[in-house]
């Protein structure tokens, strides 16, 4: 679960419409951890109007987080209800769905607007440096940067010869014209001249022109919307492609696998960490467990997680047999988190899953670097 400190929320368009509402009820769209601190804060703020949850995923439907049932949209109403959207990656698609329903946006359905981090893309760049070292003169891929580019601009920064990036869902990302979120990126500058003596403005990777703030497009090299299945490069056109918990998200994780080794010179090295668990656990669900979408045949669980953020059900076997049947040679893997599967858990999974060591099954996030040969 998200508290406030944790994630700032701007909810100040949303809280204005309260005063002079007649809605009977206010529907937090997103059954997961943004939603319950959102529910946190209404609830400190002595909302009076009662609060439930709607989500597209059919196995919360009918249950209850924090004690507020859980129902399906189309139970939604818009002559009675006021709908705030708290899941990040799949506003756009929310947004249309509740269009369709007929909601009307910052009338009857608003969405919550993160604070984006800027010290998190340290710790992500910190992540990679961990594993290949450094970046000087290299051309980089970097795949899946979520809501912002300070990734890409600190790569750049540290002496990449070229970045790039692909994202497949929108996350509100700015991109070139960052003023909308320009405390972020001036956050991030400061920062990075402060622990690394890096100037990204003096660099030319920001810009201030005419009162806004820009990122130099011909610097760092946002394609969107772009699946890493099908990447839009020639082959052998990077030294290093990193990604940090994207892989669980892919549909055909194995054809991204694909992709990248295609795209990577002889040498050239990929970096990532995946997240291969339930993520319906990351809130306070008492009914899952870290692996409990194991339960589905793969043919089930797509037709479930198809209605959400999708993530897939490949686990971390799959996931070290697809990187090293592309032709990769491991140089690291290392286990971030990892649970016991108890006999109780393992009978309750679907047939399939327990053809594989369970030890293995049992590890929920790793990170790993692996190479495509250079005697090619």
């Amino acid at each position: 679960m998200y508290s406030f400190s944790d994630k700032v929320f701007d909810i100040s368009i949303f809280l204005s419409s309260l005063r002079n509402t007649r809605a009977k009820r206010i529907v937090l769209f997103g059954a997961g951890g943004y939603g319950e601190g959102l529910l946190d804060e209404l609830v400190r703020r002595g909302i009076s109007l009662p609060i439930i949850f709607a989500d597209n995923d059919r196995t919360k439907q009918g249950l209850s987080l924090n004690g507020r049932a859980i129902i399906p949209p189309r139970e939604t109403d818009p002559s009675t209800d006021l709908v705030v959207i708290t899941t990040i990656s799949a506003g756009d698609q929310v947004s249309y769905q509740l269009e369709s329903l007929g909601f009307q946006r910052d009338v009857n359905y608003f969405e919550v607007m993160y604070s984006l981090d800027y010290l998190h893309p340290f710790d992500v760049v910190d992540f990679y440096k961990k594993y290949v070292g450094g970046f000087d003169g290299l051309d980089i891929l970097h795949i899946g940067p979520g809501g912002h580019l300070g990734v890409e601009l600190l790569l750049y920064a540290l002496g990449a010869k070229s970045v790039y990036s692909v994202e497949y869902h929108s996350f509100r990302l700015k991109y070139p014209d960052v003023s909308q979120v320009k405390s972020f990126y001036e956050g991030l500058a400061k920062t990075a001249e402060e622990r690394w003596d890096v100037d990204l403005f003096g660099r030319g990777l920001l810009l201030n022109q005419d009162e806004k703030l820009y990122i130099d497009k011909d610097k760092i090299r946002l394609l969107y919307p772009c699946t890493i299945t099908a990447l839009p490069f020639s082959d052998k056109s990077f030294d290093l492609v990193l990604h940090h918990a994207v892989f669980e998200h892919v549909p055909g994780p194995e054809e991204g696998y694909k992709e990248i080794f295609r795209v990577l010179r002889p040498g050239g090295t990929t970096v990532g960490l995946v997240d291969p668990q339930d993520h319906r656990t990351f809130s306070s669900f008492k009914e899952y467990y870290p692996l409990k979408f194991l339960e589905y045949s793969r043919e089930e669980w797509y037709e479930i997680a198809k209605e959400m953020n999708f993530h897939n059900q490949t686990t971390t076997p799959e996931h070290k047999n697809m990187i090293l049947s592309q032709g990769f040679v491991m140089n690291t893997f290392e286990i971030l988190m990892q649970m016991d599967i108890t006999e109780e858990i393992w009978q309750e999974f679907n047939p399939m899953f327990r053809s594989f060591d369970r030890k293995e099954l049992g590890i929920l996030r790793f990170a790993f670097s692996a190479s495509r040969p250079d005697d090619e």
